[in-house]
């Protein structure tokens, strides 16, 4: 096993979530709120932190 010693930052997000959130900007206006909750859901679901 390898030891990382990284800090993770929750503010941090990847390509993928950052790739859904342009997208999501372009087609839902006003409606940042709602767009913050599902790239949070979906960064959970891409780190396996979901429910089974």
């Amino acid at each position: 096993m390898v030891r990382l010693n990284k800090r993770l930052d929750p503010s941090q997000t990847g390509s993928e979530a950052e790739k859904l959130f342009g997208d999501l900007s372009k087609r839902l206006v006003g409606q940042d709120e709602a767009i913050d909750q599902i790239v949070n859901i979906y960064q959970m679901y891409l780190a396996g932190m979901n429910s089974p």
